[in-house]
């Protein structure tokens, strides 16, 4: 028989001594890798991530049955390589998640955008598409840990104008240049 468990949690092997009848039903049981799991009485409770054979032996003609387990890492939590970041309109950038702990079976994430509008993400890119904020988010299936990435998109200076090119003025004279930045918005 095999089977699986997370770190922390426990299972209970019930083992049948043949025949029923048999005088000495005396029991001994084992672990082939205590660091993985341990077992007490047939309760089995998972240690760290790996693999160990659970062995029940009768004491009386050292007959044995044994349980194959795999211990599991669940996620504890995610990050990202950036929590903000300004780009502008057009651009792109790859945010890099990171599952803990490394050796977690299930690093498989999901990718959101609280305003799409703005900025959009695809599998960690995040892509500008106008002007304003947007929250990126990363959300682990196992444990549904989250981290975020505020995002602020802006449409960059593409130039600067002034009202007139050329002034003559006299001495002591003053007049206002009125500068126009393009794009207006």
């Amino acid at each position: 028989q095999s089977g699986s468990l997370k770190v922390g949690e426990s299972l209970t092997l019930v083992p049948t001594v043949l025949p029923n009848d048999a005088t000495n039903k005396e029991i001994v049981w084992a672990s082939s890798n205590e660091s993985v799991a341990a077992v007490v009485d047939g309760i089995v409770t998972a240690i760290s991530h790996g693999t160990a054979t659970i062995t029940v032996t009768t004491v009386s003609e050292s007959k044995s049955a044994s349980f194959e387990l795999s211990v599991y890492q669940t996620v504890t939590g995610v990050t990202l390589d950036k929590v903000a970041n300004t780009i502008n309109v057009g651009e792109s950038f790859t945010l890099k998640a990171t599952v803990n702990p490394e050796i977690a079976q299930n690093k498989e994430v999901t990718w959101s955008t609280s305003n799409p509008h703005v900025a959009s993400v695809n599998n960690g890119l995040v892509t500008a598409i106008s002007s304003g904020s947007a929250l990126i988010t990363v959300t682990t299936k196992d444990g549904n840990y989250k981290a975020i990435c505020y995002v602020t998109v802006v449409k960059p200076v593409t130039g600067v104008t002034l009202d007139s090119t050329s002034l003559d003025l006299i001495v002591n004279e003053e007049t206002t240049l009125v500068a126009t930045v393009s794009p207006s918005d």
